[in-house]
């Protein structure tokens, strides 16, 4: 079994690499390489071997970022100043992401706290899906978010925008209004955003957070390549009695004037 998992826990890898439209990660023989390197195999279950193996490959690379070629000695994967730089990149995400899965090894691990934990590794629709099914309640029902485009901080909105759309360009303004059913006034408005991708990492834009009114609207605008979500709580009394997401794909360009 081991040379086929070793096979499967590669491409494993290389899908965590690829899974955020903003990264900048190594290509597939980098990958390939380092993994090998660090394999650790599992005789039964692939989960356990891709969490061990995920470790030992951080490990290696915070111990060293440079990746030899394995069939021309002498010869570096990493000689040039990109490549060292792509995998520095992965070596920073590893140590970001990794702890997501912490959680896997605690006997009240829930169904819900599994598929979130897998889903902040692999970013995929399967994930994200069986997620939101598991993790269905009350508060996540009744809120409906808004958001318009607009090509100006506070400017008149052209356009709607759906969660999930194609990728929109940088430099769009966005409106995000919430309205909640079954809250009564007076309520607030907490908006958490929550950006991927190495961009918003260079620039400390990851995540923040907003209280507002309950009529006072949301902006914000496309500064970071990436897929990137905002999460809406209508807070009632200091609690989250309502609470939605709301999907923003940015592309690398600017939009056109």
């Amino acid at each position: 079994m081991a040379e086929s998992q070793l096979r499967r826990i590669v491409r494993f890898v290389k899908a965590f690499a690829r899974s955020r439209s903003g990264w900048a990660l190594p290509g597939g023989i980098i990958i390939t390489t380092v993994v090998c390197e660090v394999y650790k195999a599992d005789s039964t279950r692939d989960d356990v071997a891709l969490v061990n193996t995920l470790k030992a490959l951080l490990a290696r690379l915070q111990a060293s970022v440079n990746v030899q070629n394995p069939v021309q000695p002498g010869a570096w994967f990493t000689s040039s100043d990109r490549r060292k730089r792509e995998v520095e990149r992965l070596r920073d995400t590893l140590a970001e992401k990794l702890p997501s899965l912490d959680i896997l090894h605690q006997p009240t691990c829930t169904p819900a706290q599994a598929f979130a934990a897998w889903d902040a590794i692999f970013w995929h629709d399967y994930w994200s899906g069986a997620r939101k099914a598991v993790a269905q309640s009350a508060a996540a029902a009744g809120l409906t978010i808004e958001c318009a485009l607009a090509r100006t901080s506070k400017g008149k909105a052209y356009k709607k925008h759906v969660s999930g759309s194609p990728a929109l360009p940088k430099g769009i303004h966005l409106r995000f209004t919430a309205t909640p059913m079954g809250v009564a006034l007076p309520y607030s408005v907490r908006w958490t955003v929550r950006n991927e991708g190495h961009e918003a990492h260079e620039e400390s834009q990851l995540t923040h957070t907003r209280l507002l009114d309950a009529a006072e609207p949301y902006w914000t605008s496309t500064a970071f390549k990436g897929r990137h979500t905002l999460l809406c709580e209508i807070v009632k009394d200091g609690q989250t009695v309502r609470q939605a997401e709301h999907v923003v794909r940015i592309g690398p360009g600017r939009r056109f004037l």
